[in-house]
């Protein structure tokens, strides 16, 4: 049983998950401004998808908003107007998994899908599949925009990583009738029951066994492994150096693997943070730079990833960019340093 939210000492979640709400208020004819008075957001908080946000925020952003469209489902256009986001570490899981099956499994057991305020779940019987979503407590707000957004980014991430789409056999939101049914029901292309026992995308079990264009068993199992060894690591015990260290092995390549992005994730000033990392003799750059370099080497070593994906599984611009600073620290190009770490490895 989900226990009570607290505005007092809120829950948090990534200001990613509003990204697309500019383009979806102007095309229904919201007033931004007035929602984000009303939720005690910002403009920035909304258009940047930096830092995390307290949960009733969000929650009333979304239900003002909705209430003030004339024209459809915000959280669905929201959904929709979503950028591809640059996944963190443990998300890059699912790209590269053989499976789509593998790929949902992967992601409950790193997290990806879970949060401070939701989990999901994944239950098979012999001919369907149901991806269910649970909250772990219980908001004095309504939660059904919320509830359509999560549905409608996850089954809208499982389409993007298959490529392909995936027919569902039903969808189903504990909350009342959506004035935006039809729209839905276009939008997810199969039944709708409300006011069900949980809220849920449910779709043939077959569809577990869709292949993953973009899938690499070498890195796949590479990445399984840093995981597990993260998942391991008992962050409170220890220092600054290890943790910002354990920090950006988790978040690179995503918009959070920043100075500022991770100062907001643990609450402290981004000066104070790099004033405490110069009595170490060291900074946030320097740091960066080092755990790529390493994740760089163990990718190079252990798998053929072409250095291209490579540049974009740590966060870099471009290949070119990822070169220079690889051959900064190691002397050589990645691919240079590829073929003469195996020829090394031969003799």
């Amino acid at each position: 049983m989900p226990h009570s939210y607290d505005n007092n000492n809120p829950l948090t979640t990534s200001a990613e998950i509003l990204l697309g709400s500019e383009t979806a208020a102007q095309e229904q004819g919201i007033d931004l401004d007035i929602c984000l008075a009303a939720s005690g957001l910002t403009l920035t908080q909304v258009s940047s998808g930096e830092g995390d946000l307290p949960l009733h925020k969000v929650v009333a952003f979304l239900n003002h908003a909705a209430a003030a469209s004339q024209r459809g489902s915000f959280s669905l256009a929201v959904a929709k107007h979503q950028p591809p986001l640059r996944f963190a570490m443990t998300g890059q899981l699912v790209r590269f998994a053989p499976t789509l099956g593998e790929a949902i499994r992967g992601a409950i057991r790193f997290s990806i899908l879970n949060s401070q305020y939701s989990l999901w779940a994944l239950s098979e019987d012999e001919k369907k599949t149901t991806l269910r979503r649970e909250t772990r407590v219980q908001l004095q707000l309504s939660t059904s925009e919320l509830q359509t957004l999560a549905l409608a980014l996850t089954y809208k991430a499982m389409m993007a990583i298959c490529q392909r789409r995936i027919p569902l056999s039903q969808v189903t939101f504990s909350h009342r009738k959506s004035e935006a049914h039809d729209e839905l029901h276009s939008f997810f292309d199969a039944p709708i029951l409300y006011n069900h026992s949980e809220t849920s995308l449910v779709f043939p079990k077959k569809a577990l066994e869709y292949a993953i264009p973009t899938a690499n068993p070498q890195v796949y199992r590479l990445l399984w492994s840093h995981l597990e060894k993260l998942a391991a690591t008992n962050f409170e015990h220890l220092d600054l150096i290890e943790r910002l260290r354990l920090e950006l092995r988790q978040s690179v390549g995503s918009r959070r693997c920043t100075l500022e992005g991770v100062c907001q994730t643990w609450g402290v000033h981004p000066r104070s943070l790099q004033r405490s990392l110069r009595e170490n003799g060291t900074s946030f750059r320097a740091l960066l730079l080092g755990v790529r370099q390493e994740l760089a080497e163990a990718y190079l070593r252990d798998s053929s990833i072409p250095v291209l994906e490579l540049a974009d599984l740590l966060g870099y611009r471009n290949s070119s960019a990822f070169s220079r600073a690889f051959k900064q620290q190691a002397g050589l190009a990645p691919e240079h340093w590829r073929l003469q770490f195996a020829r090394d490895s031969l003799s």
